[in-house]
């Protein structure tokens, strides 16, 4: 019978993939960015609450989110081709929900 439980492999990657996921947020330029993807993707913060502190109408709110994740996006994808690059490292794949 096998274990249904991640491998000390997959344990390694996930615990990696976190690490680059917070630095990454972390790099974001825009305070913005970072605060509505904290809160809405880690904390789950309802949208309601996120848009009345930030000053947001629901359409913006989508806006806003969107754009975030796009510049999150890229900084994760340069960040894994930098990774990539070094010799024998795989680059992590990234999948953000939306």
């Amino acid at each position: 019978m096998v274990d249904p439980a991640p491998g000390p492999l997959e344990n390694l990657l996930s615990v990696e993939r976190a690490a680059i996921a917070r630095r990454v947020l972390d790099e974001l330029p825009a305070e913005r960015d970072r605060e509505i993807l904290h809160r809405f993707y880690i904390l789950e913060d309802e949208k309601d609450a996120i848009c009345g502190d930030l000053g947001l109408t629901s359409l913006h709110f989508n806006r806003v989110l969107y754009r975030a994740r796009e510049r999150y996006r890229e900084l994760y994808e340069e960040s894994a081709k930098k990774k990539a690059d070094r010799p024998g490292i795989a680059a992590p794949r990234v999948t953000l929900p939306g």
